[in-house]
């Protein structure tokens, strides 16, 4: 007899396969894509894309809901990035979704956006640009994190490659303005997430960033 606990976990993995299924539609415009990524309005006038956005939103309440697919979703996300997919803007939207509203759950798993930041430099540098924004919400209140990063950028901007020079300075950028801008700390603050120490460590290192930004275009100015 099978047991009501393992017949709800294999309908909530039914539940995300099929969120997945609506995430793949493809003939999405460059337009829409580009209105999702900043913040315009999700699905207007264009049926494909509401079905994608209904796809966004079954993983983020199934993430939220139930630690047995975390981790699964989590992959998904990674392994779409990684492979530059036509999915891939989408699920760079799902994992922002996830970094403001699940934090905590999210953190639990960072290893697997360590595992992103390593391949940081294999990623076309309009997708790492994209999503280093994405997980800006979690390196806010993950010192740990945010110091990978800074120290992923860090390597990233003395590569011989023009173009993950130029993508290493404006995610250092987008990690500067996230700092300094009092709206994004305050909904960065407003979630349990956030430890006060984590907080006090992460305001000490404000200017951190700062320093290594001026320090990379004074070098490139001489």
């Amino acid at each position: 007899m099978v047991s009501r606990s393992h017949e709800w976990d294999i309908t909530i993995q039914g539940l995300v396969d099929f969120g997945k299924s609506l995430v793949r539609a493809t003939g999405v415009g460059a337009r829409d894509r580009v209105g999702l990524l900043v913040g315009g309005a999700a699905g207007e006038g264009n049926p494909l894309l509401m079905r994608i956005m209904l796809g966004v939103y079954i993983l983020t309440r199934a993430f939220e809901s139930h630690d047995a697919v975390r981790s699964d979703i989590l992959k998904q996300c990674q392994q779409e990035i990684l492979n530059d997919s036509d999915c891939s803007i989408y699920y760079i939207h799902l994992l922002a979704r996830l970094c403001i509203e699940c934090k905590p759950a999210v953190a639990e798993h960072s290893g697997l956006v360590k595992e992103c930041l390593d391949c940081f430099l294999v990623i076309l540098p309009g997708v790492a640009v994209h999503f280093f924004i994405s997980i800006l919400p979690l390196l806010a209140c993950t010192a740990d994190l945010k110091n990978y990063a800074v120290i992923v950028l860090r390597k990233a901007m003395f590569s011989r490659n023009y173009d993950h020079r130029l993508t290493a300075v404006k995610c250092l950028m987008h990690l500067a303005l996230a700092d300094a801008l009092p709206d994004f700390r305050t909904l960065v603050g407003s979630h349990a997430s956030c430890s006060q120490q984590s907080q006090v460590n992460l305001s000490a290192s404000i200017g951190e960033v700062g320093h290594d930004l001026l320090g990379f275009l004074r070098k490139g100015l001489k």
